[in-house]
Order: structure tokens, then sequence, then C-alpha cells
């Protein structure tokens, strides 16, 4: 028989469409061919309101939201420059807060100022649920460790999308909640060693939380011959290695008689104070071999050590040092910058695994992934009085 032309190419148009919904997984199939699929959404925190200026946080302003948010997804990325990158999809099992955290919800510095609404959370441990084009690092399954990016958002949620540059795998004897907190809290601590040497004499300023738990032990590592914190639990950071621990909250540490009387090689400042550079004068040497005053917090008013930036350009005449003029008479200033990539993630968890590094959580546990529970993570790393790193455990699941 005569085959009808427009049949076949009815046909083969059905045939075409039916084909390109096998391809894409977010089509449907009925009698009058694909549909669209009904989107999988997430649960995830978000921040609608950016904190108040007296600085108290309003208890609308973060929310865990279900059923509203899609899933991420690797192919619905737009622009060509986004295709380029390498991406993975990770299921969170943890995350956890640092000082980042709590800066951007305040919405005052405009470098970290996310736009609002917005997913808070930075650093996560989870497992590759879904890998993009060209990843070979990872396969489906493995747990990592992840960074979500130069912006504190996407980690407080079941599902992130993450770049490989950022991720690193976990290994197998560090739990999910330590394995969160080590990028941030362990590269800073790693970064200030290289200012401490063998039998310097080492203050930490909030030896008590995550980054200065993490100093007071690799300090005692390096082979300093007395290190000291500033904390208020004694017990705790005395176990992690501290000779002296001095309560902030009882005495001064800029005035206390003994170290006045013998000044320290190195200040390590994890709290933030403006002023602690100005006070650390009476207690950081002087002098030849003048001290190190090490910002790991970032928030001191002396600016940051920028020299490294212009090593590679040739200045059009010498112009003298003025460490050379002071003979190095007066203390340094060096501020930590991480940039949380993959091969600083998997130091740390190097450190981590080979148990030379224990990180220490606030209260020796996690908060629930809860509207209250994530509320309550803010309001104890905004109030800088954490003892250990804050983590959230987003997935409760025991097979992990």
């Amino acid at each position: 028989p005569a085959l009808d032309p427009c049949r076949w190419h009815n046909n083969q148009a059905r045939t075409e469409q039916e084909a390109a919904a096998w391809r894409n997984p977010a089509t449907m199939m009925d009698e009058t061919g694909p549909v669209p699929a009904p989107k999988e959404t997430i649960c995830a925190a978000i921040v609608s309101k950016f904190m108040k200026e007296d600085g108290e946080m309003d208890k609308d302003a973060i929310q865990l939201v279900a059923g509203k948010i899609v899933k991420p997804n690797l192919q619905s990325a737009s622009g060509q420059w986004r295709r380029r990158r390498r991406r993975i999809m990770v299921k969170v099992l943890s995350c956890s807060l640092s000082p980042r955290d709590a800066l951007a919800i305040t919405g005052d510095i405009s470098a970290i100022r996310p736009r609002l609404p917005y997913i808070p959370g930075t650093d996560i441990c989870g497992v590759v649920e879904e890998i993009g084009v060209g990843v070979r690092e990872f396969m489906i399954g493995d747990i990592v460790v992840a960074n979500t990016g130069r912006l504190p958002v996407g980690g407080l949620a079941e599902y992130v999308i993450v770049d490989v540059d950022r991720v690193a795998l976990k290994p197998e004897k560090v739990d999910p909640l330590s394995a969160a907190a080590g990028p941030s809290a362990g590269a800073a601590a790693v970064y200030a060693m290289d200012y401490v040497f063998e039998g310097n004499r080492v203050l930490v300023l909030g030896g008590g939380g995550g980054v200065g738990g993490c100093c007071v032990q690799l300090a005692r590592i390096k082979g300093a011959s007395y290190i000291a914190a500033t904390s208020r639990q004694r017990t705790l950071v005395k176990r992690l290695g501290a000779d002296i621990v001095v309560n902030y909250m009882r005495e001064d540490w800029w005035e206390k008689e003994e170290f006045v009387k013998d000044p320290f090689d190195v200040i390590i400042d994890c709290v933030g104070d403006p002023f602690s550079f100005q006070l650390s004068e009476n207690v950081l040497k002087m002098g030849h071999g003048a001290g190190r005053f090490v910002d790991i917090a970032g928030d001191s008013s002396i600016p940051p050590d920028t020299s490294h930036w212009f090593r590679g350009l040739r200045p059009r005449r010498p112009r003298p040092n003025p460490l050379v003029l002071c003979g190095s008479s007066l203390p340094r200033y060096r501020r930590i910058e991480t940039t949380r990539l993959g091969d600083e993630i998997a130091m740390v968890l190097r450190l981590l695994r080979d148990e030379k590094l224990a990180i220490v959580l606030h209260n020796a546990g996690s908060f629930p992934f809860t509207r209250y529970g994530i509320q309550d993570a803010f309001r104890v790393i905004g109030s800088g009085n954490a003892h250990g790193k804050v983590v959230v455990a987003v997935c409760t699941d025991p097979c992990y």
C-alpha cells in the first residue's frame, strides 16, 4: 500500500518528541505527548531580612522552608560561563557556620552581602548525588567536604551544587560533623602557623573557639615553648595544649604582669576586636626580631598586608623599605586570607585523619536542622561566645 506522507510525518514528529522526553528526565509522557513532570522540592533555611541595627535578630529573619524551593539541577544553569564550570550536586549531611555567616546576615559588609532572600551556610559535608560534565575526580556516592564559594550561601539545604575545585574527599576516620567544621577552622590555623617557630612564645586570643582551638594544637606541634590563650573554657583549652588560660571576663590580657615582663613572639587574634593590635604593644616583642601579630578574624582596624600582591611588578624606581629604616623594631601585622579550595580542605582533612588536629564543637555536639535549631546556631555564632565550631546536622541518617 502507498505510504501517506502526512501520516509518516506525524509519526516521525511524535517519535522525536518521545526521544526528547527520554533524554530529558524533567518530562513525562501521556496520550497527547510529553508533559513537564512535577518539580522536586527540598527543605532549606531561608534568610528573608538582615539583622536589625541594634544587633538583634528578628524572629522571622531565618525560616526553615519546605515544599517551596526547587531542587537544584546541574542542567538548569544558564550562561556559557556556567556551562564551562565543572560542578557536582551534593546531598548535605552537615553544615558548619563561621563568623562570615554572622557578618553576612547583618548586611553591613558589601563584599559578602548576599541578595535577599538567600540560603545561608558555606562549609558542608555530604554525599555526591550527581556529577556534571567533565568531572573525573569524584563518583556518585562519595562522601566529600566542600565550600560553596566566595559568598556564604547555599549550605543549609538538603542539596547544593558546588564547584569541583572546592571539593575534597572525606577520610573514613573523620566524622561528618568534624569534616564540615574543618575547612574554615583548620585552614586559617594552618596558615597562621607560618609565623610560629620552634621556641616561640605564643598568645592565642579566643583559644576556646573553633579556630583558636586549632591554633593552640598546631602551635604545640610546631614546638612553641609557651602557649597562652584567652577563654572562659579553662579546662578545654588546657587539654588542647595551652600552658595558661586567661579568663577575659576577669582580667585584661594586655595588662597581665607576667605577659608584660616576658612579651610574646606571636599573637594570633581569633576574636576580631578592632583594638587588639593597639593593645598588644605592651605584650608583643619590640626591637630586633620583633613579634608578629597574626589577624585571623579579619576585623582589625589595621589594613591587611598586601605586599605579596605586587611581587610580580617591577617598580619604577627603588623605594626604601620602612622595616629596614626602623631596623625591624616594630611588630609586624599579618592578616590571614584563605581561599578554601580543594587542596586546602584536603590538607586539613589529612591532619584530622592523622589525629594531629581535633575540631572542637560547640557544647560537644550539633544543632538540629529545625527552625529553632538554626536560629539558635546563628545566635551563638553572632554573640562571639561560641565554645567551638557551630555545626548544623542537616541529615541524621545513620548510614552516613
